[in-house]
């Protein structure tokens, strides 16, 4: 036979195209998906999405040659899909708004499973915010009623309420907020990727009943019995253990404070509290081993446990990494109730592709992402592990086996340990890129506090199944042995997080551009999907180095100080960082009020800001020092300078520094105060309030600041940072007032 000409496109092979269809199809997908998601989100113009979508479609159809039919449905799927989302048909209340943003009474029913109206549980606290879909609207009470259909967001409204009931009205409907500072989260976008829109700010509710329908019957009661199960798991387990408890098996997670995200954030441990593939897994464990047991034959065993999961899924909320661990578990069980072989890969490519034709708007949320991107990583590594445990257990295939049952169990725990151990290290590095993106994090001891975390929520979960069913059936005592094995368990978890979020474990770090996250995933999966040969690995390290370089190149050490001017929104009085060169600890110029100290905290963050040097609080009215006590307990602060006309907020200020470990020094009607590499002026009239501050560094950078706020008008500020070496000054001036939107302007010399 005469062989055929080798294409000049390095396409992939027909045995790979057999082996992971649903891989194909879903870069096909994405290909022409997501230009069209990126224009609906303002990350792209019109114009650059129609050349990327045509250009994507082409090189995916070069790359992957999926027969003609199914590639042409599922590139038309990809096309319409984010265009219907984009649009959103069923979200009809809208085309009853005047505007954006309009009051209006609606009729709806509460769709939040979050909510619980029992007494036993109110230690979860109440959740302000709720999914609320709508039934009616109008715009005033003399107009008409006008059927409707949509989901919005309750807002900051402290009333319980329950799932299922059906209320009226009254409120204004707002849009949710967008990005406020630079690297910050994009409030709407969050939204808009679960399908919400608009916020609703309850001003009164004129009446509530329960609603009867079948199917909000159906899943009220669904959500009863997660709620009366809650209270079986949680008895006679108390403080934080018990929080942890209910947010980790059942998703209750308004219980937690921030701090306790926080810490499990930074620890690594925040996908606990996601209803997840490791809950999902291992609860398809237990139930596979119940069903063994019970002696159920090997079909219906796998046939029943996804239906099990599925009740476990919707109860507790149906999030997408729930749904995703469900649909990749029921292929993985359906091809083994029909002795059909299933691989990893494209089952979680499957998994994908069906969420994502749902729902497009899904691949920008975070959670999706860490979902697929960390499981794929994972799958990956047990292959790999596996193989190169094979590769060097070679010789043990040629000694005679031995009949001895002790060293077969060794050697499989010896075989499991060392293959979990390449997975851990795979799904940290599946990790590594979004968390940097997210999170301004890197955790190199995640992946040893991970697999002892997995181990742990193994027992947990297996020890709440237990406790549910001896609840039932055995004596009080019986309960408590298991719930203080819980306790001890859930306490260790939260030793964990104590231990490895410690400032030594963690590194904070500046957030990467989009496109190197992008690269990095290219080359990691490069050397996993692609074949080993010699032209990939030269061309993922060509890569690799040509990301590292361009890393150096956007993000130069800067020998010189900055200013950032941040103008919150409807504030006059500015926030000032000053950078000085080689530290990440800059000085802060007032804290502005509690509103936007968290936002400023996570804006520092995303520039790789690991403390605050020193906060120079320049009066002691709420507008300058409103916010200090929680922005400490966001990021550390070694010192606070504090120059004040009166004692009135100076108490409260001494006692926040001595709980949180800070420096206080504080000016009581000085007009001028000396620092130690730097001073302050206040000078103050009837027509405005002047202040001056200068400040210097060891390598002859000064850096002065004048904010001048009058009784009327616009807020003057000028920055002057000056090189007394060289005598190179660089200078700019602001002009502030009231706005609707936040304003962040910086000063950096060349």
């Amino acid at each position: 036979m005469l062989s055929q000409p080798e294409s000049r496109f390095p396409v992939v092979k027909p045995h790979v195209m057999c082996a992971y269809p649903a891989l194909m199809y879903l870069v096909v997908f994405l290909s022409t998906a997501l230009p069209i998601c990126l224009c609906e989100f303002g990350c792209i113009t019109a114009t650059t999405a129609a050349f990327a979508l045509g250009g994507c479609t082409i090189l995916a159809r070069v790359l992957f040659p999926v027969p003609a039919i199914l590639g042409c449905v599922v590139s038309l799927l990809g096309i319409l899909m984010p265009i219907m989302h984009a649009r959103a048909p069923w979200a009809s209340y809208r085309y009853y708004l005047p505007g954006d943003e309009s009051h209006v009474e609606i009729r709806g029913v509460v769709v939040d499973d979050t909510v619980v109206g029992d007494e036993d549980l109110s230690w979860l606290g109440v959740s302000y915010r709720k999914r609320f879909r709508l039934e009616a609207i109008r715009l005033g009470r003399h107009a008409s009623w006008q059927p409707c259909h949509g989901t919005v967001l309750i807002s900051d409204y402290e009333q319980a309420m329950t799932f299922g009931e059906k209320i009226h009205v009254r409120g204004a409907i707002v849009l949710p907020d967008q990005r406020r500072l630079p690297g910050g989260m994009d409030y709407r976008v969050y939204l808009r990727a679960k399908g919400i829109h608009h916020l609703l700010h309850v001003v009164d509710i004129v009446s509530s009943r329960r609603d009867t329908s079948p199917g909000i019957t159906a899943l009220a009661a669904l959500i009863g019995a997660r709620t009366a199960v809650l209270k079986r798991i949680v008895r006679h387990i108390d403080g934080d253990e018990r929080r942890i408890l209910a947010a980790m098996t059942l998703g209750f997670r308004q219980a937690l404070d921030p701090d306790q995200r926080h810490k499990y954030v930074r620890s690594g441990m925040i996908h606990l509290f996601a209803i997840s593939g490791l809950h999902v897994g291992i609860l398809f464990t237990l139930v596979i081993g119940v069903l063994t047991v019970a002696g159920v034959p090997f079909s219906l065993r796998y046939w029943s446990a996804p239906v099990c999961l599925l009740i476990y899924v919707l109860a507790t909320g149906a999030a997408p990494s729930a749904i995703r661990a469900w649909l990749m578990l029921t292929i993985w069980s359906g091809a083994r109730a029909l002795n059909r072989p299933s691989i990893g890969i494209n089952t979680v490519a499957a998994a994908a592709l069906l969420l994502l034709v749902v729902n497009p708007f899904y691949v920008f949320q975070p959670g999706f992402q860490f979902s697929f991107l960390v499981v794929t990583a994972l799958v990956l590594g047990w292959r790999r592990g596996s193989e190169l445990i094979e590769m060097l257990g070679e010789k043990r295939l040629w000694r005679p086996r031995q009949p001895n049952a002790a060293q077969y169990v060794q050697g499989r725990m010896h075989r499991t340990f060392l293959i979990s151990c390449f997975s851990m290290t795979a799904a940290w590095l599946g990790g590594l890129g979004l968390t940097a993106f997210y999170n301004n994090l890197f955790l190199p001891a995640s992946i040893v506090v991970n697999m002892l975390v997995c181990t742990i929520a193994w027992l947990v979960l297996f020890l709440t199944v237990i406790k549910c069913a001896v609840s039932v059936v055995m004596p009080d005592a019986v309960e408590r042995f298991v719930a203080q094995l819980l306790d001890c368990n859930l306490a260790f978890l939260n030793f964990l997080a104590e231990q490895s979020s410690g400032h030594d474990l963690v590194i904070t770090t500046e957030r990467p551009a989009l496109w190197m996250i992008v690269l990095y995933y290219a080359i990691l999966y490069a050397f996993v999907l692609m074949p080993r040969s010699l032209k990939v690995r030269s061309g993922a390290t060509l890569a690799l180095a040509a990301c590292v370089t361009a890393a150096v190149v956007r993000y130069p050490l800067y020998e010189a100080p900055d200013v950032t001017l941040i103008q919150p929104r409807g504030q006059i009085v500015p926030l000032i960082v000053v950078s000085l060169p080689d530290t990440r600890s800059p000085t802060l110029i007032n804290a502005g009020d509690k509103w936007m100290s968290r936002t400023l905290a996570d804006w520092l963050r995303h520039r790789g800001v690991t403390a605050i040097d020193r906060v120079l609080v320049l009066d002691n009215t709420v507008r300058f020092a409103g916010g200090l006590e929680r922005l400490a307990a966001e990021l550390p602060i070694r010192s606070v300078v504090l120059m004040a006309d009166d004692r009135r907020h100076v108490p409260q200020i001494e006692r926040m520094a001595f709980e949180y470990g800070i420096d206080a020094d504080v000016s009581v009607r000085m007009p001028q105060r000396r620092l130690a590499n730097g001073t302050i002026r206040k000078q103050s009239s009837v027509a405005s309030e002047s202040y001056h501050v200068a400040l210097h560094h060891m390598r002859a950078w000064h850096v002065t600041v004048d904010l001048v706020i009058p009784s009327a008008g616009p807020v003057a500020v000028s920055a002057v940072i000056t090189d007394l070496v060289s005598g190179r000054r660089w200078g700019s001036e602001w002009r502030l007032e009231y706005m609707d939107q936040d304003r962040v302007e910086s000063l950096r010399p060349d």
